[in-house]
């Protein structure tokens, strides 16, 4: 309850392992989504799988050392504005596949996966800080017991939804990335 008296609102009580498994299965929501869409966009806006295969290499390559820097970028901003700019990232992904141009397609797969080693990073750092060492084991039951959801029906749910109409997993997908922008608090 709050003080009538007091002039400015309690702190916020500190997270708990709940928290950080609404967080990873929002982040799941949102790669889960994408998962089997982005092969099929990717393929359908480049038309040669060996095109596709070497784009996606370089896009492992830069996503992997995006993650690798995330620490050292922490140290320069704080935690919690890098993991709201991962998600602003995955929002301006989608907003670059909903053009339908190949070379936009190309940029919100590399977009997307800096968003996915940026959030992933500043979430598992997260956990580290907050959730006692007797705790992580729980806290990682929860999060994969949260993500299960997403990673079961995400992959048919994008592709349905692909196909029924191509916009809709680029408008659902930035929703759990704003959702888990406003939960980051």
């Amino acid at each position: 309850t709050l003080c009538p008296a007091c002039p400015l609102p309690p702190p916020s009580r500190p997270p708990t392992v709940e928290d950080f498994a609404l967080l990873f299965g929002l982040d799941s929501a949102i790669r889960g989504l994408l998962l089997s869409v982005m092969p099929l966009v990717m393929f359908r806006a480049w038309g040669d799988g060996t095109v596709v295969s070497a784009i996606y290499l370089g896009t492992g390559v830069v996503s992997l050392l995006a993650g690798l820097l995330v620490p050292w970028a922490t140290t320069r901003v704080p935690r919690g504005r890098m993991a709201a700019a991962a998600c602003g990232l995955y929002v301006a992904g989608m907003a670059l596949l909903l053009t339908g141009h190949p070379l936009a397609a190309t940029a919100a797969l590399l977009v997307n996966a800096v968003a996915t080693a940026t959030l992933w990073v500043c979430l598992s750092a997260y956990v580290l800080d907050f959730v006692p060492r007797a705790e992580l084991g729980r806290s990682e039951s929860k999060r994969l017991l949260y993500g299960a959801a997403a990673w079961t029906a995400g992959p048919l749910a994008g592709v349905l939804l692909l196909d029924w109409w191509r916009p809709a997993p680029f408008l659902i997908a930035p929703a759990f990335a704003l959702l888990t922008a406003w939960t980051l608090g």
